[in-house]
């Protein structure tokens, strides 16, 4: 089906995936096909997709950004990962993603060693063509990021196991020791690996577990712990699981102790259950209804406006972020009783819009009008939706105007508005995050009023000139039906012209008469 869908525009090519085809694809993936495909075939093949979803899931950036470094060091570890697991389903990280445990008597490896690993590293799971493989300009400013990253991260578990160096804090070298080699990568952990450690609140991702097989993610020697103190047989044994074991996104910070007889806690208060939204049971198989060992889970990040389970959230222009932790749990009756391998620090954030417009008002007096509104106040988090700016969209079948005013404005007025016409008036808050929701309200000027009737000259002189006449049949808001004005339509003046073409002849008296409405 998809081969027959031909290229005409991206916004058609979106909404015909998603609405038509029932296919799961953002609006990114959507441009990027979009403008890759758009110079070749006129039509999409299955092969397509196929060479699409092998690419790399980032665009090019414009410079070394920390965020696209961020993802891109995260990308590089799902892709060592996954080239591992072509060859072998149950293959670990590669010796170069991964911190070994030294010798005692051995050396720290040199930082020229540790750029070769890492140039070996690069060289393998970086894409080999399109801009990313250029030598210059941003591609070698993420590779340059990219490598600080996994310096320092290398260098850190190094410490660690000499139990630190100089003017450091890092923890004994035992503990790291009795671990065994570690992921080099902040999104792989032992039984746990995401595509990213940046997550976005309503937004799908995708979770990878390991509990059997020849290893877990990390290392054959690394040694998988329940509740971060007892070491596990590999594979995990389904006993420890518990029955309804889950994968939840709790608040970062909990841990194991044995104060009351044992538990999880949350700084001093007990943590025994997680939020239904914030969890994920564990697969069963099929046939026998017992858990699957290994699979894949998705997860969606609840909302940072309303966050539960005692998570701290930062505000901070516009965004919204909250750090937790993917964690595995064992679980009997929805309660925990234990936790398997190490968890995976996330951070979750959201963009907050500028708040929408509660109330919209327009009040219109003869040709000048004045439009009123006022923001919904979101109480608490009414920081992070601070508007920079009001946009006001002014719109007539003759003319189209956007107004942009200071965030603090609530009245705007404007005159000389034509007579008889339909305007559309829209008002929306902007932040940094976007616009809010708008309102909108339509007015219409009220139209001339007729002409009198039965104009005729009574006199003239060579001074003077009198008329007469009746009022007009039809007032201005008689037209548009507005009936319900603060003042009412009446006839304030009537007004005449004099042209004299030939004074020998005489004057030419005429009457214009252009009432005013007020």
């Amino acid at each position: 089906r998809v081969g027959a869908v031909d290229i005409m525009e991206c916004r058609q090519l979106f909404n015909r995936f998603c609405q038509v085809e029932s296919m799961d694809l953002s609006p990114e993936d959507t441009a990027r096909c979009y403008m890759s495909w758009r110079s070749g075939a006129a039509c999409l093949q299955p092969s397509h997709w196929e060479s699409a979803l092998r690419r790399f899931p980032l665009e090019m950036s414009w410079d070394g950004d920390r965020e696209v470094i961020d993802r891109f060091y995260c990308a590089l570890g799902v892709r060592a990962l996954q080239k591992e697991r072509s060859k072998k389903m149950d293959s670990c990280l590669p010796w170069e993603a991964i911190c070994e445990v030294l010798d005692p008597e051995a050396e720290v490896p040199s930082e020229t060693e540790l750029r070769s690993r890492f140039d070996r590293l690069w060289s393998r799971c970086a894409p080999s063509d399109g801009p990313w493989a250029s030598s210059s300009g941003p591609a070698e400013e993420l590779k340059e990021g990219c490598w600080c990253r996994y310096r320092d991260k290398l260098q850190y578990h190094l410490q660690l196991q000499a139990g630190g160096s100089s003017g450091s804090t890092a923890a004994p070298s035992s503990a790291q020791t009795q671990l065994g080699p570690t992921s080099l990568f902040p999104n792989i952990s032992d039984v746990l690996a995401v595509p990213s450690t940046r997550l976005y609140a309503g937004q799908t991702f995708v979770i990878r577990y390991r509990l059997m097989g020849a290893q877990n993610f990390v290392h054959t020697d690394h040694v998988v712990l329940q509740d971060g103190r007892d070491p596990l047989p590999w594979p995990v044994p389904r006993e420890v699981l518990g029955e309804t074991p889950f994968i939840g996104l709790v608040p970062r910070g909990v841990r194991w102790t044995s104060a009351g007889g044992g538990g999880f806690y949350l700084g001093k208060d007990p943590f025994t259950r997680v939020d239904p939204g914030c969890r994920v049971d564990l697969p069963r198989e099929p046939n026998s209804g017992r858990t699957m060992l290994f699979g894949v889970v998705e997860l969606i990040p609840p909302s940072m406006q309303r966050p539960s389970g005692g998570a701290t959230v930062v505000c901070e222009q516009g965004l919204l972020r909250g750090d937790f932790e993917l964690r595995l749990f064992c679980s009997r009756k929805q309660k925990i009783i234990g936790c398997i391998g190490d968890p995976l620090v996330v951070t979750v954030e959201q963009r907050v819009l500028a708040p929408p417009i509660e109330a919209l008002q327009v009040r219109l007096e003869g040709r000048r009008v004045a439009v009123r509104w006022s923001a919904m106040d979101l109480g608490p988090m009414a920081p992070a939706s601070r508007a920079r700016e009001v946009r006001l969209y002014m719109r007539s079948n003759k003319m189209d105007r956007l107004i942009l005013l200071e965030p603090e404005t609530t009245e705007w007025e404007a005159q000389d508005l034509a007579h008889e016409t339909e305007y559309e008036f829209r008002v929306r808050l902007a932040g940094a995050a976007g616009t809010g929701r708008e309102a909108s309200v339509t007015c219409r000027t009220n139209a001339r009023c007729s002409e009198p009737k039965n104009l005729a000259r009574l006199s003239a002189g060579t001074d003077h000139v009198e008329f007469s006449w009746e009022p007009p049949d039809i007032v201005g808001n008689e037209i548009t039906r507005d009936k319900f004005q603060t003042n009412h339509e009446a006839i304030i003046r009537y007004e005449a012209t004099l042209r004299v073409e030939d004074s020998e002849v005489g004057a030419l008296l005429e009457s214009d008469p252009a009432d005013e409405a007020g």
